[in-house]
C-alpha cells in the first residue's frame, strides 16, 4: 500500500519541517466501476496527525468508461490487448478490465474469457478450490466458470495464452502441495 511509502519519508524529513508532512494520494478510481467507488468522495483527508496529513484525490472519479476510451483512441495511446478479442484486433471486444487474470472480483464475462484464454490457470484455480473446499468466488465456482466457458454461447476468447516458466513452476508447486 502507498501509505507504507510515506513512513520512511516522514522519518527522513521530519526534522526539517515545522509540522506534519503533507501527502497527496492520487488514484485513478472511477465512480462507474463499483458502488463502493461511486460513494467515495473525489477529495478527502484520510490521515491527519502530528507526523503526516494525507489527502486522497480521485481526478478521474466522474470520467465514464466511454470517455476513457474516447480519450485513449483520439490520443493514439496504446492499450493492453486483453481489452480486444485477440492481440492486435483493436476492437475492444475482450475483457472489460485489465487486472489479474483470475480475479475473484471480475464480472461473469471476464471470468469466462479467463477460462478460455488461460485454461491451465483456470484448472489450477479449480483444483485449489476443490482441495480447500472454498469456492473461487462467492457467486460461482471456477469449475462452473470452466464449464460455462466451453458452451457455444460463451464469449470467444480469441487466443489461448501460453503459460510461462514461472506459471509452470507454480503449477508444479501447487500439485506437489496437494499430492
Amino acid at each position: 500500500m502507498v501509505y507504507q511509502a510515506f513512513t520512511p519519508q516522514v522519518r527522513a524529513l521530519r526534522k526539517e519541517t515545522d509540522g506534519p508532512l503533507m501527502f497527496a494520494n492520487v488514484l485513478g478510481m472511477r465512480a462507474e466501476e463499483s458502488a463502493d467507488r461511486r460513494n467515495r468522495e473525489m477529495w478527502r483527508r484520510t490521515t491527519d496527525n502530528s507526523a503526516r496529513v494525507v489527502d486522497e484525490w480521485l481526478p478521474a472519479h466522474q470520467v465514464t468508461t466511454e470517455e476513457v476510451w474516447e480519450r485513449t483512441i483520439s490520443a493514439g495511446l496504446p492499450y493492453h490487448w486483453c481489452y480486444d478479442s485477440y492481440p492486435g484486433a483493436k476492437d475492444r471486444r475482450g475483457s472489460s478490465r485489465c487486472s489479474c487474470s483470475a480475479c475473484t472480483l471480475a464480472n461473469h464475462r471476464d471470468l469466462l474469457l479467463t477460462a478460455g484464454r488461460r485454461p491451465r490457470l483456470a484448472e489450477l484455480c479449480a483444483l485449489v478450490e476443490r482441495v480447500r473446499q472454498v469456492p473461487f468466488n462467492p457467486n460461482i465456482t471456477m469449475a462452473e466458470v470452466i464449464a460455462l466457458s466451453r458452451r457455444r454461447d460463451a464469449p470467444d476468447p480469441g487466443v489461448e495464452v501460453e503459460e510461462t516458466e514461472d506459471f509452470e513452476r507454480m503449477e508444479r508447486d501447487v500439485h506437489a502441495a496437494f499430492a
